[in-house]
């Protein structure tokens, strides 16, 4: 059985590191590099089960701090065609800011070896700093994993090119819901300074943003067995 993680990734040098050691379980992480400007490519580089490809398309944003931004479904599907090119049995999406608990992490392997359905969802966290959560977020379950010859799952492509418009495809037949405790934590706001960052690209893309304790708020403490 082999199983690749696939992440898009574009200056995620903060990141890159835990993220490649949460997913130390696959066979292979496939990182899409956007035109990064940071250490992220010499970071991922420096596991052995990593591979890195240059994913060309960018699309000029003068108001975009990075100055451009990469076309989202486009670069979702790059890399999932470089995982199916690889001869994945599983395909395992996610960002580069967020990983799987230690739980998921160590019987990852085993519940993708015993699992009879084709797709895999569980629950995410989203964080604040480092040790609070989003309660009214991660409610419901997303897709962690799938088998590529069973199911086609795609990023839509007919004019979409964010994350605020972009839609995946194809996630239709059984799934297998995993309980609580396995679960994704997502380090979306780490800090002020990197919210203020994401709130400056958003709104480049046409997307004026409320901040996210405005948005998402209140905080609760982040439980200890989220962790474990």
């Amino acid at each position: 059985m082999k199983i690749v993680v696939v992440t898009k990734v574009l200056n995620e040098e903060r990141n890159i590191e835990r993220f490649c050691q949460g997913y130390d379980f696959a066979d292979a992480i496939l990182v899409a590099d956007g035109g990064s400007t940071d250490r992220t490519v010499e970071l991922a580089q420096r596991f052995d089960n990593v591979q890195v490809r240059d994913f060309p398309l960018r699309i000029e944003m003068p108001d975009d701090p990075a100055g451009f931004m990469n076309p989202e479904p486009q670069h979702i599907n790059f890399v999932i065609d470089w995982a199916i090119e690889e001869k994945a049995d599983w395909i395992c999406l996610d960002g580069a800011d967020c990983w799987p608990n230690s739980r998921l992490r160590l019987e990852a392997r085993t519940i993708m070896e015993e699992v009879i359905e084709p797709m895999i969802y569980v629950h995410r966290l989203y964080i604040w700093g480092h040790d609070r959560v989003f309660i009214k977020l991660g409610q419901e379950q997303t897709l962690w994993a799938w088998r590529p010859e069973r199911v086609n799952v795609r990023s839509e492509e007919l004019g979409q090119i964010s994350c605020f418009d972009s839609k995946m495809i194809g996630m239709k037949g059984p799934r297998k819901r995993l309980p609580i405790p396995y679960i994704c934590l997502h380090y979306f706001c780490p800090d002020e300074e990197t919210v203020q960052m994401k709130m400056r690209r958003y709104a480049a893309w046409g997307y004026p943003q409320i901040h996210p304790l405005e948005a998402f708020g209140p905080l609760v403490k982040l439980p200890r067995e989220a962790l474990e």
